[in-house]
């Protein structure tokens, strides 16, 4: 059974393979991989596991069909079809990690365009119809949030999961890959130092020796790569988002409302439940992206408008919003642009991990164990078991500190 390690720890210093900095999707997902390769790792997080970026994410299994909608997404469409297996052999407990216990919210979203679209998308639909994954939905195949659509809006399904990300962190905690050291909230960051033949990494009174680091902390990545004497900016970048969540929605919804020839749909919707017990629609898309350069108001006013526009047939009068910011780390890339898929940047013992996004996690994990083999041979022993319960970060929708409007 997995050990959970919450500080402080004995003060003697911890051995192994390699010290996994980061407890969102990228450093679990690594962790699991290198401790199958036969590696001995030990997992630090700074925050409970899947703050920040994973439970924050809207956990779609993205398989790179709303990508094939621009020319220029092609590469990025191409890396998540070859997750695709990874997580449907995961899901079923058939794959290297059994998810079996995560909650797959949906196995299709949808894909649909505001009235008017319809005849300059007719091609692009058509072609992406090839692929089994995606159908054309006529009208006595509408789901109910499409019911009272005119016939001008044209529908798809798309066979592409939606998880749970809080149950997605907790089955990933559980893999039997190592202790998971959680700092105590409000202390002192991970330290990381590069040594002869190894780093060494300090969170509080707990000491990790290790033979090579995995930086899988998303935005902490740019602290630790400090340590390391490397500039943050030439490695990696942030990509800020302001998401928004909808209460008072009549149905569940998950889907795109996908715009012309462009990789970034108006909205993506998914839904949850609050603790409740009402629908909480979480919105992402271009609205979130173009969220950041306005005021609150101004985007709250934006979204409003978006649904209005992309949900006609539905009345949102009684809907209340509430939002806020979370910055997405990535590697950098020329000029700034989303990378086509993980990246991984090397130092010496050392190297850094970004997967650009949820469904790309197992290739980054694959890129952080290749680089990995290249560094160092499994040697270590198993670090010493220390259990307590698991800390998983709440979803969005769980806060209790949101301002609704």
């Amino acid at each position: 059974m997995t050990s959970i390690a919450e500080l402080p720890t004995p003060s003697s210093a911890i051995a192994c393979d390699c010290v996994v900095i980061g407890g969102g999707i990228a450093g679990l997902w690594a962790r699991a991989s290198l401790a199958r390769a036969g590696y001995s790792c030990v997992l630090v997080s700074d925050a409970p596991l899947g703050a920040a970026q994973t439970v924050c994410s809207q956990g779609i299994l993205h398989r790179g069909v709303k990508y094939a909608l621009s020319p220029a997404a092609a590469e990025v469409s191409r890396a998540l079809v070859a997750a695709q297996t990874v997580w449907d052999d995961c899901l079923a407990g058939r794959g290297t990690i059994d998810l079996r216990s995560v909650h797959v919210l949906t196995r299709q979203m949808y894909m649909w365009t505001k009235p008017g679209l319809l005849s300059g998308l007719t091609g692009v639909a058509a072609s992406l119809a090839m692929r089994s994954e995606v159908t054309r939905l006529a009208k006595a195949d509408l789901p109910g949030a499409f019911a009272g659509a005119s016939d001008r809006v044209g529908v798809w399904s798309v066979k592409e999961p939606c998880v749970s990300a809080e149950s997605l962190v907790a089955a990933m905690a559980a893999v039997p890959a190592g202790p998971v050291l959680i700092a105590p909230p409000g202390g002192p960051r991970p330290r990381l130092r590069q040594e002869s033949g190894g780093v060494s990494v300090m969170v509080g009174d707990a000491s990790i020796r290790a033979r090579a680091a995995l930086l899988a902390a998303g935005l902490g990545n740019e602290a630790l790569l400090g340590d390391l004497n490397v500039q943050a900016s030439q490695a990696c970048q942030r990509r800020p988002l302001r998401m928004t969540l909808a209460k008072g929605v009549p149905f569940e919804l998950f889907g795109h409302c996908i715009k012309e020839l462009s990789d970034k749909p108006r909205l993506t919707i998914t839904s949850s439940v609050d603790q409740d017990g009402q629908v909480v629609w979480y919105i992402g898309g271009d609205v979130a992206e173009l969220g950041v350069t306005r005021r609150r108001d101004e985007h709250l006013a934006a979204v409003r408008r978006e649904l209005g526009e992309c949900l006609p047939w539905i009345d949102f009068a009684r809907v209340r919003l509430a939002d806020f910011e979370i910055v997405r780390a990535e590697g950098r890339a020329d000029g700034g642009k989303r990378p086509d898929g993980p990246v991984l940047r090397s130092f010496g013992r050392a190297a850094a991990v970004w997967p650009t996004k949820l469904a790309l996690a197992p290739l980054a994990a694959d890129m952080a164990l290749e680089w990995l083999r290249g560094v160092i041979e499994p040697g270590a022993g198993a670090p010493a078991s220390i259990s307590a319960p698991v800390q998983i970060a709440p979803a969005p929708w769980r806060w209790r500190d949101l301002e609704w409007n």
